[in-house]
């Protein structure tokens, strides 16, 4: 029996990629080719004036919807139905992408994005507490903190699936 399968890509819009490796979102559209994903789906970050960010770390960067745009090369792959923005550290906070996995009978889900000890590392902890078959291409996620290895070692360890 086929396992339907999604690359989950976490933040990997332009706001943040001013901080990543220049090349990072051209090694993600490498490895959607070099791939054969049934879904590939996106989450975006947009700071709203409800946000948590903003009404409790009184963080107020990230706001314009031209902070979430995907650069182009990323964004060829992305649609409406695709594509979710959302305001908090965990994808799965909203509510059409639980849905949408659902809807589509995904079961497997491959993560990468930005920030690796945050949003991504939120997003795998909810997908696993959900029943997902978590696994990772650790090569294409990075931590603008400086946390990468402490975010692998924490994600290996707890959620990656062996197979």
């Amino acid at each position: 029996m086929h396992t339907t399968n999604a690359l989950l890509i976490i933040d990997v819009q332009d706001f943040f990629l001013k901080d990543a490796p220049g090349d990072f979102a051209d090694a993600i559209a490498r490895h959607i080719e070099g791939n054969n994903y049934d879904h590939i789906v996106f989450t975006t970050f947009q700071n709203t004036p409800q946000s948590p960010f903003k009404t409790s770390l009184k963080w107020s960067k990230c706001r314009s919807p031209q902070d979430a745009a995907l650069p182009a090369n990323l964004a060829a792959y992305a649609s409406n139905d695709n594509t979710f923005v959302r305001n908090t550290y965990s994808a799965f906070k909203h509510p059409d992408l639980h849905s949408y996995l659902q809807a589509h009978n995904i079961s497997r889900l491959v993560l990468c994005g930005i920030d690796t000890d945050a949003c991504v590392l939120a997003t795998a902890y909810e997908a696993f507490d959900l029943g997902y078959h978590v696994k990772f291409e650790f090569d294409l996620c990075f931590s603008s903190a400086g946390l990468q290895d402490e975010a692998t070692t924490i994600l290996r360890r707890n959620i990656s699936s062996r197979d």
